[in-house]
């Protein structure tokens, strides 16, 4: 059962609203200058110039927000992740590596299945353990239960650590398909040392 982890908002080295205010000073300045028509196109012309500037730099902001956001993390970033902030991440690769309907369970109380997806006309139920050792057969014992509960037709259990033995003798008995570190390496384009 992972704990909600709520990441602070970076700020930006330029607030976006300083764009906005010397945009209006600019304005401002021009426009008690202007006593003709000739200037009041001028006005025009410049208050366009702004509009679409603004446009531009949002557009920029938020795709480099989008990119940051995206971005892959390396296995010594994931093993430092709490369990939140790691089932949301398994989460966003399993979007990137083609699964549909991705949905996290709740913190507390998910019966057994931290991720469900669908793929392949399959809705399966995901067991995420970020864990500094071995995963036991604990695992597989609680996203089988997953499986039930959410009404999936299969299950999977990921880790950025690798299975016990026993654990993988009944992974193989139920049908549960396991993810270990050197598959997670993988899905984020790492190679393993």
């Amino acid at each position: 059962m992972a704990k909600r982890y709520y990441r602070r908002r970076s700020k930006s080295n330029i607030p976006e609203g300083v764009f906005v205010l010397v945009a209006i000073g600019a304005l401002a300045a021009f426009y008690t200058g202007v006593s003709s028509s000739e200037h009041l196109l001028s006005l025009l012309g410049v208050g366009l110039l702004i509009v679409v500037l603004g446009a531009v730099l949002f557009a920029v902001v938020f795709l480099y927000r989008q990119a940051r956001q995206s971005r892959l993390f390396s296995l010594e970033q994931i093993d430092t992740m709490n369990g939140f902030k790691f089932e949301h991440y398994v989460a966003r690769l399993l979007r990137h590596q083609g699964y549909s309907d991705v949905r996290v369970t709740k913190a507390e109380g998910d019966f057994g299945a931290d991720i469900t997806v669908s793929k392949d006309g399959q809705k399966i139920a995901i067991q995420v353990k970020r864990y500094s050792y071995l995963v036991g057969v604990e695992a597989i014992y609680q996203v089988l239960g997953g499986r039930d509960y959410y009404k999936c037709d299969t299950t999977m259990v990921i880790t950025n650590n690798y299975f016990t033995h026993q654990a993988i003798e009944l992974a193989k008995r139920s049908g549960t398909v396991l993810i270990n570190r050197k598959q997670l390496a993988e899905w984020i384009g790492q190679k393993l040392t």
